[in-house]
């Protein structure tokens, strides 16, 4: 249990984003040299999603952008996290159709991703942003979404198929009791998940 809260403050954090190597700094610029590139850095794999962050021009998500053209080839994974960033629907939109660009053999894999504290993407950016995650991904945070119960019925239907899901939260969100009931009992079909509704 410790465990599991510790990692639900880390998806309530405003911006995280870690390789588990640590990757070497870029140029001033913030962009890879061809030399760079031939030393084994993988940094184009990653641009669609740096890009598309750069491109909301909101301050947490230039950060994360920055960090993210610093990950490597030699780098398994990262996490997203975008809480309170004061994304909108186009943006939830934008970036998922960036996950959706990142090759999944050709990149660091998403870990742990959080959208939590943006009411401005409700049920189609969440919608939008749950079919663009990738299946490497083991947490999602959504919380105070402004989430009804249409992206909690896509909630749903994403974690029957997503096997490396091991923590959801989702609380702070308009559900109707029914959809919280629903989305509390994966739990049964789930056992080991953690999921705050």
């Amino acid at each position: 249990m410790k465990k599991h809260l510790s990692r639900r403050r880390i998806l309530q954090a405003p911006f995280v984003i870690g390789a588990c190597v640590a990757a070497p700094a870029l140029l001033r610029s913030g962009r890879a040299s061809a030399l760079e590139l031939s030393k084994g850095q993988n940094i184009l794999a990653i641009h669609p999603l740096s890009n598309a962050l750069r491109a909301t021009r909101k301050p947490v998500c230039m950060k994360i952008a920055t960090r993210l053209e610093g990950l490597t080839a030699a780098s398994r994974g990262f996490d997203l996290h975008l809480r309170s960033a004061g994304l909108e629907l186009s943006d939830a939109i934008a970036i998922a159709a960036a996950l959706g660009e990142v090759p999944v053999a050709n990149a660091p894999a998403l870990r742990s991703f959080s959208v939590s504290y943006n009411p401005g993407i409700g049920d189609a950016g969440a919608s939008a942003l749950l079919a663009a995650l990738p299946a490497s991904v083991t947490e999602i945070g959504m919380v105070g979404c402004g989430l009804r119960d249409a992206s909690g019925q896509t909630l749903l239907d994403w974690a029957q198929q997503a096997q490396n899901i091991a923590m959801i939260c989702v609380e702070g969100n308009d559900y109707s009791q029914q959809m919280r009931d629903r989305i509390s009992n994966l739990r049964q079909a789930r056992p080991g998940l953690f999921i705050v509704v």
